[in-house]
């Protein structure tokens, strides 16, 4: 870069030539020094205009904040110590998948599977909800699955609502970030985690819901299957009920499978 004296040494022997020595006496414009030659304008480098320039006129670049990651949610969520289920975790569940899915699967809560794992529906539950996506059309890697709360219940309970509060920001968060096109709850708490409601299963099941904007469907919870098969059947009709939709909208898939109604045959 051009030294700045330099620079300014030149413009005032510039000046000199032009309009003699009152340029340098700082004669004011209008003088006859000044107006002999009119149409003549003194030339001012670029890095002289930025070094002269009144503080108020020069580009201010304001600092643009980093917007959070999905990763950024995942390491609070690892940090997290707000309910009592943080204590005896061995993992946390965040969630697993595209993180720009068309679905978001939302289960109730992680087991002891997921808990030795880090990821969501493994083991035998994790094994009957492979098959529930794959009858549906869809592979792990183009969905994201995640639950409402992060840490396992002992016993395999349900989640306590002070265990959903502390969790619910996480949930919020991951729906913000991820903007999937269709939510699929599976099971009464994870349907009352995203919609905020008391209603009972077979009422959530029955019609559609909206997530801020976001179209929304109910079935059971996979691990409920594994101890009442007879709810196999209405798992399905919700899950064709789904793909009605996703195929009048999207239409990339393949015809889901029909299934004989259990009991039908023998």
């Amino acid at each position: 870069m051009v030294n700045s004296l330099d620079t300014l040494a030149a413009f005032w022997q510039q000046q000199s030539e032009l309009y003699g020595d009152a340029a340098l006496l700082g004669i004011p414009r209008g003088t006859a020094s000044f107006t002999e030659q009119p149409n003549v304008l003194p030339v001012v480098t670029p890095e002289l205009a930025r070094e002269t320039a009144p503080e108020a006129e020069q580009p201010v670049v304001a600092a643009k904040s980093r917007k959070k990651t999905l990763a950024d949610v995942a390491a609070e969520a690892g940090a997290c110590t707000a309910c009592g289920l943080s204590r005896a975790r061995t993992k946390v569940v965040f969630g697993n998948g595209s993180e720009k899915p068309r679905i978001l699967f939302v289960g109730e809560a992680p087991d002891k599977d997921d808990d030795a794992s880090g990821l969501p529906f493994t083991g035998q539950v994790g094994a009957l909800f492979d098959r529930m996506l794959t009858r549906m059309g869809f592979a792990r890697g183009e969905v994201y699955i995640t639950f409402p709360v992060k840490c396992k219940p002992p016993a395999n309970r349900q989640p306590a609502a002070d265990e959903l509060s502390a969790c619910h920001s996480f949930l919020q968060q991951q729906i913000s970030l991820l903007q999937p096109r269709y939510i699929f709850c599976l099971g009464r708490v994870a349907a009352a985690s995203v919609l905020n409601t008391s209603a009972d299963i077979d009422t959530l099941r029955s019609s559609e819901h909206q997530y801020k904007g976001i179209r929304v469907f109910v079935t059971h919870n996979p691990a409920a299957l594994l101890h009442n098969q007879g709810l196999f059947w209405a798992v399905f009709e919700d899950m064709k009920r789904f793909r009605a939709v996703y195929d009048r909208e999207i239409g990339d898939k393949p015809p889901m499978p029909d299934a004989a109604k259990p009991g039908k045959n023998g």
